[in-house]
């Protein structure tokens, strides 16, 4: 592993990404609704959040702009004129999970071999094997 203490970095790793989740949860439950717990605050977004990632195919820039398409797909009710069509919010509101599903079914049928994920990914690492 060229000197770099394995185990040491995936714990530290673990960690801040751990971290980054408290932040984003603190972001929700204290921006978003105001410092009042609400049940369902997300409505499960974080599925979202991993359809990004395997739509990503593990890319960052992918990811950057898969977010902002599917932050679009949220937000599309405030900012579509209503008086064109009068269109259900519930419509909205399960816009960005079809949306979701659509793009996973067009991800799966045009995966290939260089798009999945890395061959290590979920493989434990023990420092005999070596």
């Amino acid at each position: 592993a060229a000197g770099i203490k394995v185990t040491k970095l995936k714990y530290l790793n673990v960690l801040l990404g751990g971290g980054i989740c408290g932040i984003g949860g603190s972001y929700c439950s204290l921006i978003i609704n105001g410092g009042v717990w609400m049940s369902n605050s997300v409505n499960g977004l974080g599925w979202i959040a991993v359809a990004l990632v395997i739509f990503a195919s593990w890319s960052p820039n992918k990811a950057i702009f898969g977010s902002f398409i599917f932050g679009a797909f949220n937000v599309l009710k405030y900012y579509f004129p209503k008086t064109i069509i009068t269109i259900p919010n519930a419509i909205y509101s399960m816009l960005p999970f079809v949306i979701t599903a659509l793009v996973l079914v067009i991800t799966s049928i045009r995966k290939s071999k260089e798009n999945s994920q890395p061959a290590s990914c979920g493989v434990n690492y023990y420092r005999e094997e070596r």
